[in-house]
């Protein structure tokens, strides 16, 4: 579905913008309006990369001489949006590494500086919708949705189940997960003594899981929820929540960052993203919190009812550097929450995906974003 993907609203949004000039020379950024499924011969995937680009740039721009021209002068002036983020295939061939990326989830090619980060698409939530009030809101904190694959990269793909497993009776938290019988329940010993079931994961990792002294003795109904109803039923405790929880699954980033700032939630940011969208002009401590994946793995409790010293660091390091990033969200004060909620309100609109780049929205923080002379050029100039 094109309405999916960076690419479509990107594309759509440049055709009728003021910004777009079909004079090569004359621009700044050339927005690679290209798919890559055209030349695949069989399906969807993208395996087939290599071979069906091993023409070069000259495939890609379809033989344009003028666009190879400028390519091999100044390739950091090209920006593509891929349409998945499989890695192994976005990164092949390797020359379009020399291209600036907008990406979603940055786990495969995100260089700081260079490329951009795009916040993730959902379906249309028109900023003007009328949200609760912040005393009308029931629920205080709020998770609803998958676990995904705790076995798939651990430690960070365990992020969901920890926060879930501590959390889930947690009184002033509405933690329910959709897939508990299947991302959790087959992983977990059938009872104390019994070995894990973990041990026929199809991914051999061995990487078993277990429930934290103080819920074990709950059932794994507590917690869980059948497959959410509609969008309009999900949307509900987004709505009605002063927090939601915007957690690392598969992948650093998901759908829940951009779910919860258009639902007027203010995001608890847990993930282990080397940057966020629009950080270059937008102020994320004004709008939300954000804690360390690793620290709130280590105790998920700190992040409700004490984070006053959660450690905060870079992925790059993977290393912890102590700082003082705020109080315990049960302790807040209520006039910095509604502080933080008139924010929110503020820069809802820029995280809506439009199809015209000159009205505030996505597509138009991304073309700033675009237009801003990337910090590091030197050293991929060497790699071409």
């Amino acid at each position: 579905t094109p309405e999916k993907h960076v690419a479509h609203w990107m594309h759509t949004g440049l055709l009728s913008s003021a910004l777009r000039t079909s004079r090569i020379q004359e621009a700044r950024v050339i927005f690679v309006a290209h798919y890559f499924l055209k030349h695949q011969e069989k399906g969807w995937t993208l395996h087939d990369w290599k071979r069906q680009l091993k023409g070069g740039p000259a495939r890609l721009f379809n033989g344009n001489t003028e666009l190879l021209r400028r390519w091999r002068d100044r390739p950091f002036d090209f920006a593509i949006a891929p349409m998945l983020p499989s890695c192994a295939e976005v990164r092949a061939p390797v020359w379009l590494d020399m291209a600036r990326w907008v990406v979603i989830n940055p786990w495969c090619i995100y260089r700081h500086g260079y490329d951009i980060v795009a916040p993730p698409i959902v379906s249309p939530s028109p900023a003007s919708d009328a949200s609760p009030r912040a005393n009308a809101r029931r629920h205080f904190i709020t998770y609803v949705g998958k676990l995904r694959k705790p076995y798939l990269q651990p430690p960070m793909t365990k992020l969901r189940f920890l926060m879930w497993s501590h959390l889930r009776a947690h009184p002033n938290v509405t933690f329910l997960a959709e897939d508990v019988q299947k991302a959790a329940a087959p992983y977990l010993p059938s009872d104390g003594s019994a070995q894990p079931r973990c041990a026929v994961c199809k991914f051999s990792c061995k990487q078993c899981i277990a429930l934290p002294p103080a819920t074990a003795h709950l059932p794994l109904s507590v917690g869980s929820m059948e497959e959410v109803q509609s969008r309009a039923h999900y949307q509900t405790y987004l709505k009605n929540s002063t927090f939601c929880l915007v957690l690392r699954g598969d992948h650093e980033n998901s759908r829940r960052f951009s779910e919860a700032i258009l639902a007027g939630c203010v995001p608890v940011l847990i993930a282990d993203m080397p940057a966020w969208p629009f950080a270059r002009r937008l102020d994320y401590k004004k709008f939300s919190y954000e804690f360390s994946w690793a620290g709130a793995s280590r105790d998920p409790l700190l992040v409700v009812n004490g984070a006053r010293h959660c450690p905060l660091f870079p992925i790059a390091s993977f290393s912890p550097l102590p700082f003082l990033v705020h109080s315990e969200l049960l302790r807040l004060p209520a006039g910095e929450i509604a502080v933080k909620q008139r924010e929110l309100a503020r820069v809802r609109p820029l995280f809506q995906y439009r199809a015209d780049a000159d009205r505030p929205g996505a597509v138009q923080q991304l073309v700033q974003d675009l237009c801003a002379s990337p910090t590091k050029t030197t050293e991929l100039m060497s790699i071409v």
